[in-house]
């Protein structure tokens, strides 16, 4: 049962870690026949990205370690097998982006979300892109991200429409759509328990096969069919 009074929260999009910008590039577009654009460096977390639209309001993020800076470890980026889907971001569904009233509401369902910092980088164009991150949990590394990175990171886009600037999934190439979001874990209860203190909507929480690891797994509609993405 969700948290009272939390805003409901839904999928902005999805990490998906990669040996190499390029490498993930080309395996993407051999899964679905779409090509994921570059999208920009992240300065002083050692990554850049590119990005492909899975819908309205919903995107993948590429995410690769950049050369140019010192070796990352934020949202799994160190996992030790790419390419690997290792986390997700969530969103306001009411659109007004605010994340106060959802680290609120979830510290007072007993869990901590991190505080909201401000976070930007540069698009091709060399326009300035503008949000906030409630993240902290989500920094140090693949081995402690909360539940396996099953619980989600939250951004709140609003900085960026200020400044008339769109969501990435307006800018991305188009062409797939996700269809759902399953989270796979040895302890369901617990993670639906983190899930529903953050009133997050929309994903499918099951227990993971014996022996084997938590799993994100996202189902996508594709010009190539139906894929699962992991």
């Amino acid at each position: 049962m969700a948290a009272t009074g939390a805003p409901e929260l839904c999928t902005d999009h999805l990490v998906w870690c990669v040996e190499s910008v390029e490498a993930g590039m080309d395996a993407f577009e051999a899964l679905t026949g779409v090509r994921p654009c570059i999208g920009g460096q992240h300065l002083g977390f050692g990554t850049h990205n590119a990005l492909v639209s899975l819908g309205e309001g919903v995107y993948c993020e590429l995410l690769a370690q950049d050369p140019s800076q010192p070796v990352g470890t934020w949202l799994g980026i160190d996992c030790p097998k790419k390419p690997r889907l290792t986390t997700f971001c969530v969103q306001r569904s009411d659109g007004k982006g605010e994340l106060g009233e959802t680290v609120e509401a979830a510290t007072k369902a007993g869990y901590d979300v991190g505080s909201v910092q401000d976070f930007s980088r540069q698009n091709t164009e060399g326009k300035t892109l503008r949000w906030r991150l409630a993240s902290d949990h989500h920094r140090a590394g693949f081995a402690s991200l909360p539940m396996a990175g099953l619980v989600p990171f939250a951004v709140d886009w609003s900085p960026n429409r200020a400044e008339g600037m769109r969501h990435p999934s307006e800018v991305a190439p188009g062409g797939c759509r996700l269809v759902e979001l399953r989270a796979s874990h040895p302890d369901p209860p617990a993670l639906q328990k983190a899930l529903d203190a953050l009133n997050v909507r929309g994903v499918i929480v099951q227990t993971s096969e014996p022996g084997s690891e938590p799993r994100l797994e996202a189902l996508l509609d594709t010009p190539k069919g139906r894929i699962t993405l992991a």
